[in-house]
């Protein structure tokens, strides 16, 4: 600024008269601007002194709403009893009426029941001076018949018009229709009182000092209270409510005294501050007038008045005619993005922070000075230097000279960006509160609701108005007892919350539930002072659990009835197996038969043994899919296991003309994570496969390579390989991709099973096929440690024993076995099994009473025992045998047709020494007869 005033020095010393003009423009520009600010803060104070009145006129009217809602409700509770009890004696009816008058305030006359066709019946008054204002019965009821209609169409009660009564004070009448369960009229409830009492009492409570009141009802004004006479209309707040099917309307106003009060000086100071600013540049004047030794003096002027103004909260500037800046405070220079207000001095709208907008400024601008009108309070968002939005609240007004022209234009910026954020988190707040889908309703610290959003009134059916002032116990179910709620609020007292499972009624009387959650809130010092209730509906969720619950129970019998099927079917098909393969594997061995006949035998056998193998794979696929296939996981050489494999399609491989090619000996071992029994049949399904598809005289190969932490055992063959339109069926259900039509056996399952099962180990399985060369299938297992192998002795006994083999005592006399089963061919095969062999004695029950007989008589060396025997069953039998201290170290091996899984586990946990299946094995079963029987020796039962 020190150019400036220094060109204006030099301007004014050469040119008196424009010295003159320049301190005139001055002075009216500071005093313009100093009207403008002090016209701003009146509006200011006016409009504080408005919302003073405003709150005061918004808590007097809903205080004035609760008071008469809860004389409204008195009657309508009192009506609701009569209505309840289906009529009610006089005599009654006057107690209840008296009881009810003793708690009624001040202002109430008394009671009255008139009758359906407008006769007083019965009255009560409050006292005996009351009584002349009543009604008395047998006379017609004075209120109108329009009044008397008006109360019927409404549920609450109905204030009637201002009444004369009988001691020339004027009343109302607050009206009740009353009606019986069928909906039938049984008249009127209706309570009087004085209008100036009764409002006057309220009044006494809720009215504040240096205000007048007046309170209307449906247009007719009833009551005014105060000692303020009303002053100009811009402060007088009229608030109309409902209540009573009355239209009511409360007008406020202050008084003379409290409009005084609310004045501050604060215009005053600042109008007499820019008068004194006025004298300061007159001084200023006089200074320049007595030369340039005065000049400094006249800086220091300047300085003050640049403090003055940038010392106010505000942002204040001033333009010339041609919207170039002429001066700003401080604040302003900083909302422009500039380091001081010299910076903004001969700068315009498009130098500034604002640029971008710096035409709607300016052409507002020159509005402003063309038609002489001042914009107040106008709302505006700008965008600071740093690129952040903030909101202004600008006020303009013109600048004129001493003979009206305009020659520029005051303005004033007040940055209100707190305020709008508080407005937008207010909107926010609301939003979302009107908007939730779940209820919340809020309450007093005494209980009572005082706000709830609309999901509330959705979920419960009430509507707002209906539950404002009640406590939230309308919603009660009684599905929770009282030891529920003190557990409920024990929470809430102790960690200021609570959320639960609640059932509660709606207003049409339906149960519900509901997740609710209450929070209290609470003061500075703890005292609560709200509870905050937000609650969801989960009738449909409990719906769909019970559904899912029922679904699941039905699944779960489904599957049980389906497990029992498969071991009802395993035990039905394996029974005749047993003697179908027992009597093949016995014709087998005996040298005697003619070689067609041996050759007869293993035909059947192998029959027998491919229907073992399919309802195998059955029952294992039903187990997949039910979900219930167990499995072990261990550490499995690839190599041992491979072996098996070979040595069990060898006979396989061998009629078929087929070269199997094993893993290379020396070949560093392969060990995988999985289950030792499962991984062998997969590789027998695969072998099997690959020799039963392969060309004449063709080989199969299998063998095993590491990759990563991966094992990948390979089954290559040499057939004709799969067509490329038929590879995406390959492990399909049932679907053996044409091959059924020709003279190759099998079932389409196979390949199935050995894709869950390799899944479930934690692997996969899959193929490659080139059509005429053949096919390789794999199988991807995760690879393990190594395991632990035997130790040294353990592994010389082993083999010593598998050199040497039991060497039995043919001194010794053969020990004596029982077999209990209730199947005659079972019966025979197990003689030929025992006669064939010739080391043992075998002797028979077919029940496990007769059984146990036989056991205390002849004492056997061993029992063989079925578990499905007629009767007493296998598993009751060993219970009652190990019983028997004698009994403890007597060998019991079952024999059974239950093959399910489990079903082996089973029996061993119960006691039985060994477990075998029907089929019987009988390599295995002989070697289990000579691991119980290895030494033993019993009476001669040649």
């Amino acid at each position: 600024m020190q150019p400036v005033y220094s060109a204006i020095a030099q301007l004014s010393r050469e040119h008196p008269l424009i010295r003159q003009g320049l301190v005139s423009v001055l002075l009216l520009l500071v005093f313009s601007f100093n009207l403008g600010l002090w016209y701003l803060l009146e509006q200011r104070e006016q409009a504080q002194l408005y919302q003073r009145i405003s709150g005061q006129a918004q808590q007097m009217s809903q205080r004035y709403h609760a008071a008469l809602d809860e004389r409204v409700f008195a009657i309508d509770r009192m009506a609701r009893r009569w209505e309840a009890a289906g009529g009610t004696p006089r005599k009654l009816w006057q107690l209840d009426a008296e009881a009810y008058l003793r708690d009624m305030p001040e202002g109430f006359i008394g009671l009255r029941w008139s009758d359906s066709q407008g006769q007083v019946r019965w009255s009560l008054a409050k006292n005996e001076a009351e009584g002349a204002n009543l009604p008395r019965p047998s006379r017609p009821e004075p209120l109108t018949e329009a009044m008397l209609l008006a109360a019927q169409d409404s549920a609450l009660p109905v204030f009637s018009k201002q009444l004369e009564l009988a001691d020339g004070s004027n009343g109302m009448d607050l009206v009740r229709a009353l009606r019986l369960d069928d909906e039938r009229a049984d008249g009127y409830l209706i309570a009087s009182f004085h209008t100036q009492q009764l409002l006057a009492g309220l009044a006494h409570e809720i009215m504040q000092e240096h205000f007048g009141m007046q309170l209307g009802c449906n247009g007719q004004a009833l009551f005014e209270y105060g000692q303020a006479e009303k002053t100009d209309a811009h402060v007088v707040n009229r608030i109309p409510f409902a209540s009573g099917h009355c239209q009511w309307q409360l007008t406020i106003w202050p008084s003379a005294e409290l409009v005084a009060a609310s004045r501050t000086l604060l215009p005053e100071v600042v109008l007499g501050i820019g008068l004194l600013f006025d004298l300061l540049l007159g001084g200023l004047y006089l200074l320049w007038r007595r030369g340039e030794l005065r000049a400094i003096e006249a800086q220091a002027v300047q300085d003050m008045l640049q403090t003055i103004l940038d010392t106010v909260p505000l942002s204040i500037f001033w333009k010339d005619r041609q919207l170039t800046y002429l001066g700003c405070n401080r604040p302003f220079a900083r909302d422009a993005g500039k380091q001081g207000p010299s910076e903004v001095v001969g700068a315009n709208d498009f130098d500034l922070g604002w640029s971008a907008i710096a035409e709607q400024v300016r052409n507002d601008d020159r509005q402003i000075m063309r038609t002489g009108q001042g914009q107040l309070g106008q709302e505006a968002e700008r965008i600071d230097a740093e690129g952040r939005p903030y909101w202004l609240r600008i006020s303009k007004v013109p600048l004129l000279d001493p003979a009206g022209a305009v020659v520029g234009l005051l303005g004033v910026h007040e940055d209100i960006t707190h305020e709008k954020d508080a407005e937008l988190q207010q909107r926010l707040a609301a939003t979302v509160f009107e908007k939730s889908h779940e209820g919340v309703t809020i309450t007093d610290a005494s209980g009572r609701i005082i706000l709830v959003n609309r999901a509330f009134s959705e979920i419960t059916g009430y509507a707002a108005e209906e539950v404002l002032g009640q406590n939230p116990r309308i919603l009660k179910s009684s599905r929770q007892d009282a030891a529920f709620y003190r557990k409920m609020w024990q929470g809430i007292r102790a960690q200021g919350f609570w959320r639960g499972d609640i059932w509660n009624r709606r207003k049409d009387g339906e149960v519900y539930p509901e997740i609710l959650s209450i929070t209290e809130v609470r003061d500075d010092s703890g005292r609560p002072l709200h509870y905050i209730g937000v609650f969801t509906d989960i009738g449909e969720r409990k719906a769909m659990e019970q559904s899912l619950h029922a679904a699941k129970e039905a699944a779960e019998a489904a599957n049980r009835a389906k497990s029992e099927f498969l071991a009802s079917m395993s035990h039905e098909l394996r029974t005749p197996l047993n003697a179908i393969l027992g009597f093949a594997q016995l014709f087998g061995m005996d040298e005697q038969l003619s070689a067609e006949s041996r050759e007869h035998a293993q035909e059947i056998e192998r029959a027998g043994h491919y229907l073992l193998g399919l309802i195998n794979d059955l029952i294992d696929l039903a187990r997949i899919e039910s979900g219930k296939l167990q499995l072990s996981s261990e550490p499995v050489e690839v190599q041992q296991v491979v072996a098996d494999a070979l040595k069990l399609v060898e006979p396989m491989a061998r009629e078929c003309g087929i070269r199997l090619l094993g893993m290379t000996p020396g070949q560093p071992p392969c060990v995988v994570q999985a289950d030792h029994m499962r991984l062998r049949q997969v590789l027998i399904n695969l072998l099997t496969n690959a020799i039963k598809y392969n060309r004449p005289q063709g080989e199969a190969r299998i063998y095993c390579k590491r990759e990563s932490e991966q094992v990948f055992i390979y089954v290559q063959d040499s057939g004709l390989g799969i067509a490329e339109d038929k590879r995406e069926r390959v492990f399909g259900y049932f679907d053996r991709l044409g091959a059924e039509r020709g003279t190759i056996e099998g079932s389409g399952i196979g390949l199935v099973v050995c894709k869950h099962l390799a899944e479930a180990m934690g692997g996969d399985i899959g193929f490659t096929s080139a059509q005429g060369q053949g096919s390789t299938f794999w199988i991807r297992l995760p690879q393990a440690e190594a395991a632990q192998p035997p130790q040294a002795e353990a592994v010389e006994e082993m083999a010593r024993q598998r050199q040497t083999g039991p060497q039995p005592d043919a001194a010794k006399a053969r020990p004596l076995i029982l077999h209990i089963e209730d199947n005659p061919m079972n019966r025979r095969l197990m003689q030929q099994i025992i006669t064939a062999d010739g080391r043992y004695a075998l002797c028979e029950a077919d029940s496990a009473e007769q059984a146990m007989q036989m056991i205390a008589q002849q004492r056997p060396a061993l029992v063989l025992m079925d578990i499905n025997l007629p009767g007493m069953s296998g598993y009751a039998a060993l219970r009652a045998l190990r019983d028997d201290p004698a009994n403890w170290d007597l060998p019991i091996i079952a024999i059974s047709a239950n093959a399910m899984m489990g079903d082996a586990e089973q029996g061993r946990a119960a006691g039985f020494d060994d477990y075998f299946t029907k089929p019987i094995d009988i390599p295995a079963l002989l070697a289990s007869l000579e691991r119980h029987l290895d030494g033993q020796g019993s009476a001669p039962h040649d």
